[in-house]
């Protein structure tokens, strides 16, 4: 009985290592005191550290990541969707502007939520996906529809005054 128990929890745990490996997206998984227990090749991949180097306390890792909100303010390690798992909170689509370990920005949406136990939090999980390019895009498009409503205003301006003329 002992050994079924064992083989179970030895076939649980490598179908979660199988599952949290092959998922697209970033994934962590963190013990109830916030260090980071398991990070997936697909967070490795997105943010340039290796599993070794993500292996911190939800505060280290923060200050490693050095997250800010969309307007550009610094995010305090206690309002990080990792800290607010850990709380008790589900946390949904939170876009954040991470660091790469080479120092480019990386944009992310996060998603978190406790690990529970009836009312004990055991930890959290952590998702990360990247949106940097959809973020590159809508800056170019925000970029594009300002020159060209800049560049419209000039002969705008002309017509009006000839419409105004004409009047």
């Amino acid at each position: 009985r002992v050994q079924e128990r064992t083989a179970d929890l030895a076939l649980a745990n490598a179908e979660l290592d199988a599952t949290i490996t092959c998922i697209a997206d970033g994934v962590l998984v963190l013990d109830a005191h916030g260090c980071v227990i398991r990070a997936n090749p697909a967070l490795e991949a997105q943010t340039g550290y290796s599993a070794e180097q993500l292996r911190l306390s939800a505060t280290e890792l923060s200050a490693l990541l050095r997250p800010y909100t969309p307007d550009g303010k610094p995010l305090p390690s206690r309002k990080m969707p990792m800290a607010r798992a850990l709380d008790g909170e589900l946390v949904r689509n939170a876009l954040l502007m991470l660091h790469h370990a080479d120092g480019h920005e990386l944009w992310m949406t996060v998603g978190a939520g406790p690990i529970r136990d009836g009312d004990r939090t055991l930890g959290a999980v952590i998702t990360f996906t990247d949106v940097s390019r959809l973020h590159e895009l809508e800056e170019h498009m925000r970029m594009v529809l300002h020159s060209v409503s800049h560049d419209l205003r000039t002969p705008m301006a002309i017509v009006q005054g000839h419409a105004d003329l004409m009047q």
